[in-house]
């Protein structure tokens, strides 16, 4: 995959992020775009879905469903799928081969169930401020790396992330944001400013 950023909804389809992906959206093939939702039921998920992944096809943004494999058939989407549930090595034989695999890691266990999967969102690296019930301790940059070092795939940093706090990870190979775009006054300029610490050229 041709990006290093994955931005990820805060919840179900609302004005306020909705107005804010549109504002991301101009980044193109440098941006990703995972739907979250646990909140709607499976028929609201998957209208919503349809309509955001129309959107992000138009823009050339990459876009993931959550945990849903069907979906992510019907739609043509990418799939991202939580650490509970199916593992990446069940689920690959039934994607096709140009539709990306993410998993959830959290712990070395995770990390050895990940074989599948085209990259791992390892969190929480920094203590998230989208998940204020989330009482996981965070990894930090030398957790992250020691999960980093064990899987058998690419890992992404996800968790309390922002443009100053990437520096001080080792080279992540992507990040995965929440707060930090949606929180922004100009997700546009958050999001470039994360780019440029892979030297991308987000203009």
């Amino acid at each position: 995959m041709k990006c290093r950023l994955l931005a990820i909804s805060p919840g179900p389809p609302d004005k306020s992020w909705l107005s804010k992906l549109t504002q991301l959206l101009p980044l193109g093939d440098k941006l990703a775009f995972l739907f979250r939702d646990t909140e709607s039921n499976a028929h609201s998920y998957f209208q919503h879905a349809r309509q955001l992944a129309t959107l992000c096809h138009n823009a050339q943004v990459a876009f993931f469903v959550h945990r849903r494999l069907d979906m992510a058939l019907a739609l043509g989407a990418h799939l991202h799928l939580p650490s509970y549930g199916f593992r990446p090595s069940q689920v690959r034989p039934h994607l096709p081969p140009n539709q990306y695999l993410s998993v959830s890691v959290h712990n070395s266990e995770e990390a050895s169930q990940a074989q599948g999967a085209d990259f791992a969102l390892v969190s929480p690296v920094f203590s998230p401020t989208s998940k204020a019930l989330d009482l996981r301790p965070p990894l930090g940059p030398e957790g992250f790396l020691r999960l980093a070092r064990l899987l058998p795939c690419p890992a992404w940093a996800l968790g309390g992330l922002c443009p100053s706090r990437l520096p001080r990870l080792s080279k992540p190979a992507g990040a995965a944001v929440v707060s930090a775009l949606w929180q922004a006054e100009n997700p546009l300029l958050t999001a470039q400013a994360m780019l440029e610490y892979w030297g991308e050229n987000p203009s």
